[in-house]
């Protein structure tokens, strides 16, 4: 029962929290490329509201 809670909490805790990964391209990288990673931004409660009205 132990052994559950260990596997099992952090995920519904991930899972409950809303994170999760997702991955968006898998392309190798030539020498000399880089990398750029940024964030989205969250609709706020307010945006999301007048989206359902529409």
């Amino acid at each position: 029962m132990v052994l559950g809670a260990v596997v099992w909490v952090p995920r519904l805790l991930r899972l409950a929290m809303g994170r999760r990964e997702q991955v968006v391209a898998t392309e190798r990288l030539e020498p000399g490329q880089r990398l750029v990673l940024a964030t989205i931004p969250q609709e706020t409660r307010e945006q999301r509201a007048a989206l359902k009205r529409t």
